[in-house]
């Protein structure tokens, strides 16, 4: 079955599209190899279309792009192969993800919802994850200079680390979908320095009261920066601004 987390926004009748939805592509899984478009949802087409119009603005601004929250890896390997087809030279330019890939563990107590479970998204393969990105690393021109990075750990330990260690560092996408207030924070503390102008941060739940840590992460960094937050009138989750 397919697994939910303990915040899902699934209705009854989600539940039931999703379960025949996966007992469809056991029974015919050979048809969906290289026809993604079989299988996937209003939903999860509108947030693919929601970072290609993301991408597209920031394609011609300097820096890697910087994925806080990785899960399965679908969103990291669409930025990456965004990357593989528009810029297939910038080897310089990274696509950098961070995630435990064990679930959440940087839970705040007063800060994030108390439904906020260990396991949230603890269902994925970081093994299989990494072979498939040395899998499509294959199909990269310059095959050589691994273009994606996998940042394993508690971000609130890892990001500094990273940051300490990279002096060349330039961000001029950074997504953040950490869900949770401490992690969240850390990345604006460490990351937003980094985002030259005309760079973009996207926040992928702000305002949803499910994960509200994320959003008071953005009160608390942002309570003196003016900035214009933006959405798209098709994706309801993800919010962000151009850095000016």
């Amino acid at each position: 079955m397919v697994k939910k987390i303990s915040l899902s926004n699934w209705n009854k009748d989600e539940e039931i599209f999703h379960k025949n939805r996966f007992e469809l592509f056991l029974k015919n899984y050979k048809s969906y190899f290289d026809n993604p478009y079989l299988l996937t949802t209003r939903q999860s087409f509108s947030a693919s279309l929601a970072r290609i119009k993301i991408y597209e603005l920031v394609k011609n601004v300097k820096g890697s792009i910087v994925e806080c929250g990785v899960h399965r890896g679908n969103n990291l390997l669409l930025f990456y192969h965004l990357l593989l087809c528009n810029e297939p030279t910038s080897f310089n330019d990274k696509i950098i993800g961070f995630d435990t890939f064990e679930g959440f563990r940087s839970i705040d107590k007063k800060k994030d919802n108390k439904k906020n479970k260990n396991t949230d998204w603890s269902d994925v393969d970081y093994n299989h994850l990494k072979k498939v990105i040395e899998l499509n690393q294959l199909n990269d021109l310059i095959k050589h200079i691994p273009r994606v990075e996998l940042i394993k750990g508690d971000a609130v330990k890892t990001i500094p680390k990273y940051k300490l260690e990279h002096k060349s560092l330039i961000i001029r996408l950074l997504y953040l979908d950490f869900d949770l207030y401490k992690s969240t924070l850390v990345a604006l503390k460490n990351f937003y320095e980094l985002v030259p102008s005309g760079g973009i941060v996207v926040f992928d739940e702000i305002g949803n009261e499910k994960f509200v840590g994320e959003t008071l992460a953005f009160k608390e960094f942002f309570t003196n920066k003016r900035i214009k937050l933006k959405k798209f009138e098709f994706e309801p989750w993800i919010s962000y601004f151009i850095k000016e």
